[in-house]
């Protein structure tokens, strides 16, 4: 019962909602790829281990927005 309560609820959530593709591409844009840092991260814990990945995730991130590059270009520079 509370499941199909939850399923109606959420059925009335996503019913007004529009995609907008353009706008998504922007705001995936915008952020300079710092989306995609834990799919980096789970890349590079395979070689890197969990805590060597995250470290180096998380500099190329803050490097990334220091000089206003995308996260890809600042990982190659790492």
């Amino acid at each position: 019962m509370l499941a199909a309560s939850a399923l109606s609820v959420a059925a009335e959530v996503v019913e007004g909602l529009q995609v907008h593709p353009e706008r998504m591409r922007a705001n995936l844009e915008a952020d300079g790829g710092a989306l995609m840092a834990e799919a980096y991260m789970m890349d590079l814990a395979e070689e890197l281990g969990q805590a060597g990945a995250h470290d180096l995730v998380y500099e190329a991130v803050r490097a990334a927005r220091a000089e206003a590059c995308d996260l890809h270009v600042a990982l190659c520079k790492a």
